[in-house]
Parts: structure tokens; C-alpha cells; sequence
């Protein structure tokens, strides 16, 4: 799900409580769920988002983005396309829909947005997908009720995900899932608490070594 870290003073300025959601503009407006800072970046005025969130808003490292309260209303159909190179082709199985429903369950989507799909993969990675129409048009979240659409053409634009963007977004997601987790992990105790902290810190090395910092 789309992520925004933003520090406690502007979440609470915004009137955001847990599980809320807020809208950020950039060249472009997508919604996301607001999740806290770090302690050495609070009440410096940063939205920390991870490489999707920014190519959907259309900006960069260190852009600057407009986010206020999204008031959100409950989606009823929702048309999504994959988005792969032109040299693929692509045939989704019975069920598919639900699939993707589960996976991106109130997740509140844009016409417009790239999106990933928990465990739908292409070639051994991440299948994204474009929102090409939301009813209603803008702020729609993804609910029990809400119809999906899955067009099988595929689309190629300009706004295509290259591999180093999915790649910066895999290891944003995965940091994220880490910071949610690894706390309540750590407490397990006997066999299980072994291998839980030796996996966080293996996936811990990972996510350093892609993003190029020593652990």
C-alpha cells in the first residue's frame, strides 16, 4: 500500500488519525496512508514516500509536495492494465480479479497510478499495474463491493516503470515491512526467536547492499 512517513506535529495539524489517509500533490495527486518518522526527522517538515509513490506524484528526491486530509469515498469499479515492454505478452487466469482485490484491499487508487500487486510477478519480478479509470473519478477505495477490471492488453506510455524504479520500490516496501515487524519479532524467544531475528537481519543485509550502504 502507498506510504507516507510524516512527522507527528503535521499528522496531528492534519487531523490524520491511524488508519486515515492523506493526499498529496505533486505534478500529479495520488493518496496515501500516513505512517510516523523517524525521531531525527521529526519537525523538519519532510514526507519520506517510496519510489512508486513519487513516480505517481510525478516528482523526485527532495521536490517539494503540497498533502492535506484525503476525504475518501468507496470505489465502485475500478479498470486496471498491466504494464510490460512491448516484447511481452501476458494471459491472466480464472480469478485473477478477486486476486487483486485481496491484494490491494483499501488501498484508495487514482486514475492515473502505477500500482504492485503482492504476488504477481512477471519474469521473476514485480507486474505492475496502471489504473486506467476509478468510479468515482478520484479518490476511490478498493472495498468488498468494488467491481475490478483487469484488461489484458497491455499499456506502454511514456510513464512506465523502469527497473531501477521497481527495484527502488521493492526495497522501500521491504524496509517498511522490516521497521513494522522487526520490533515485535525480536521479542520472540527459544528456536523460533532465533531464526525470526537471523532472518531480519539477513533481509536487514539485503536491502543495505541494494541500496549501495554498508550494514
Amino acid at each position: 500500500m502507498g506510504r507516507a512517513r510524516i512527522d507527528e506535529a503535521t499528522r496531528n495539524r492534519l487531523g490524520v488519525e491511524a488508519g486515515g489517509f492523506v493526499e498529496i500533490a505533486g505534478k500529479r495527486t495520488t493518496v496515501a496512508t500516513p505512517l510516523g518518522l523517524a525521531p531525527d526527522d521529526e519537525g523538519k517538515g519532510l514526507v519520506r514516500i517510496d519510489g512508486l509513490v513519487r513516480r505517481n506524484l510525478g516528482v523526485g528526491l527532495g521536490d517539494k509536495v503540497g498533502v492535506r486530509k484525503a476525504e475518501v469515498v468507496p470505489g465502485e469499479r475500478i479498470i486496471l492494465a498491466p504494464i510490460i515492454s512491448k516484447s511481452h505478452k501476458i494471459s491472466f487466469g480464472q480469478g485473477i480479479e478477486n486476486f487483486i482485490k485481496r491484494g490491494l484491499r483499501n488501498r484508495v487508487l487514482t486514475k492515473g497510478d502505477v500500482v504492485i500487486v503482492p504476488g504477481i510477478a512477471l519474469m521473476g519480478g514485480a507486474l505492475p499495474f496502471k489504473v486506467i479509470e476509478t468510479k468515482p473519478e478520484t479518490k476511490a477505495q478498493l472495498v468488498e463491493e468494488t467491481v475490478i477490471s483487469l484488461r489484458e492488453t497491455p499499456t506502454f506510455d511514456s510513464e512506465e516503470l523502469g527497473p531501477e524504479e521497481l527495484l527502488i520500490a521493492f526495497v522501500d516496501r521491504l524496509s517498511d515491512v522490516i521497521d513494522e515487524f522487526a520490533g515485535e519479532l525480536s521479542k520472540l524467544g527459544g528456536e523460533t526467536g532465533e531464526r525470526a531475528r537471523s532472518t531480519i537481519k539477513k533481509l536487514l543485509e539485503i536491502t543495505h547492499e541494494l541500496k549501495g550502504k554498508k550494514p
